[in-house]
């Protein structure tokens, strides 16, 4: 679990949409904090790219894993504290994270920040 949060930090911090969305499944979702939704890796990094080149162009991360719950032998429900780093100073983040194991490893099925 901690290396798919590892790998989804690396991306944030050179923001690379395209690497970040590649930590979702292929029917993955994810729900921002502003409340857009994003279903499947494309939609997911076109929503991640505006972003980046926006509000969070500026920002760095860093992820910790709180809490990992067992829902099924290939996932898991995890709880993350995000800290996002940029010009405005640090945001703390709770982020509730569904995850699956297939055949590229762990990925993201859904995703849930929300601002602590």
């Amino acid at each position: 679990m901690e290396a798919l949060l590892a790998k989804f930090v690396a991306a944030w911090n050179v923001h690379d949409a395209a690497a970040m969305a590649a930590c979702w499944t292929d029917d993955g979702d994810l729900v921002t904090t502003g409340g857009v939704y994003a279903c499947g890796r494309a939609e997911i990094a076109a929503v991640l790219a505006v972003e980046h080149l926006g509000v969070l162009r500026e920002t760095r991360a860093t992820m910790q894993l709180v809490r990992v719950r067992t829902i099924a032998p290939a996932m898991r429900a995890l709880d993350a504290q995000m800290y996002i780093d940029g010009p405005r100073g640090v945001v703390t983040m709770r982020v509730a994270l569904l995850v699956r194991e297939d055949a590229g490893g762990w990925r993201y099925v859904m995703a849930r920040p929300g601002i602590a």
